[in-house]
């Protein structure tokens, strides 16, 4: 995900340019347009809880992917030493005499 840039984060500036642009304009020219900025602002605000939930869900998984990796380092340690100590107790029922 890419983080907003700083004229994405700042619609207040283009906003309040539009409002002075269309001061003369009819009150429901207005209207539309702080229903399209609070739209955007909605929409702003909900892309960047994602982009935090993403991060929190991000180290999460590379969390759980170390851990994944040292449990199955240990499994495969375990297992080497359950091979060898079989081998080490089979070792004397096929000595040759």
């Amino acid at each position: 995900m890419e983080p907003l840039t700083e004229n994405e984060l700042d619609i207040a500036q283009a906003r309040g340019f539009l409002e002075e642009w269309l001061k003369n304009e009819p009150a429901v020219v207005i209207d539309n347009l702080k229903v399209l900025s609070d739209g955007v602002n909605f929409y702003r605000q909900k892309y960047l809880d994602i982009q935090e939930d993403y991060a929190r869900l991000l180290d999460n998984y590379n969390r759980l992917t170390a851990q994944s990796a040292q449990f199955l380092q240990y499994s495969q340690e375990l297992k080497n030493q359950i091979d060898q100590m079989l081998v080490d107790d089979q070792r004397e029922f096929h000595k040759t005499e």
